[in-house]
């Protein structure tokens, strides 16, 4: 008889040092006698993850639910970015990572973020720490876009253009380098985390009501775009554990320049 695979996963706050650059660490553990598989849904983060503490690859933002099986025994531990870290981080555009997961010394090469052995959830903070000081602070204008799309789940990216005083071709580029997507596609995947997290936090979990407070037109238009971004109804996906960036300060804290 086959013993199903469970998934034992913990996130924890970065350090104090890396709250600007880092959502969450976080570590998974797989056992059972089968692989373990549960869909992965997009959060507009990138995220640094260590298999088993040596294999270092990045996670590059999705735009769709993924599915990665691994085997039982399996430990991975993960540095997750905020979102438009990824290309200051990795230096280069975010939107070739798309819904890729590739080494991380094929971007870094011998950074000792790639070299570093035998990794443990207490080494890791460390390890960004030291690699995060020598890089570069976040273009304010894209820290400012990315809290403008997860807050303004409804507005208009020409309005946005507008206050920044760029072209919308401009910012289209701007995004695709920071954060991996255009603004629209951002704003969408932020949507999606919005009505988890209102899901999740709320008396009320109508559709009706969901969907007029996350900034969908509708209760069919809520579906849609959940069924299109995670492959599943929201009666299936809500209320369910929410992700690290919805329950981040992007949804709650003022914008600022």
């Amino acid at each position: 008889m086959h013993v199903l695979s469970k998934f034992h996963y913990r996130e924890w706050p970065p350090p104090p040092a890396l709250t600007r650059q880092l959502v969450c660490l976080w570590q998974l553990h797989i056992t059972g006698n089968t692989d373990g598989q549960r869909p992965i849904l997009p959060d507009g983060c990138v995220d640094l993850i260590w298999l088993n503490g040596a294999t270092p690859l990045v996670a590059g933002p999705m735009d769709r639910a993924q599915h990665f099986p691994l085997p039982p025994g399996t430990t991975v531990l993960g540095a997750r970015l905020r979102p438009g870290w990824a290309g200051v981080a990795l230096g280069l555009p975010a939107a070739q990572l798309r819904n890729l997961h590739v080494p991380l010394a094929d971007i870094l090469r011998t950074s000792p973020l790639c070299t570093a052995t035998q990794l443990t959830s207490t080494k890791l903070p460390a390890l960004l720490q030291k690699y995060f000081v020598d890089i570069a602070p976040l273009d304010p204008t894209m820290c400012y876009t990315a809290h403008w799309l997860a807050s303004n789940p409804d507005g208009q990216i020409q309005q946005l253009a507008k206050e920044l005083q760029l072209s919308e071709r401009l910012l289209h580029r701007r995004c695709q380098i920071a954060l991996g997507y255009g603004p629209k596609v951002f704003q969408r995947i932020m949507r999606l985390q919005r009505v988890r997290w209102l899901a999740n936090t709320s008396l009320s979990t109508s559709l009706t009501w969901l969907a007029m407070e996350s900034g969908y037109a509708d209760q069919a238009h809520l579906c849609r775009e959940v069924r299109t971004l995670t492959g599943q109804s929201p009666t299936r996906l809500l209320p369910r554990q929410l992700s690290s960036v919805a329950l981040s300060d992007l949804f709650n804290s003022p914008l600022s320049s």
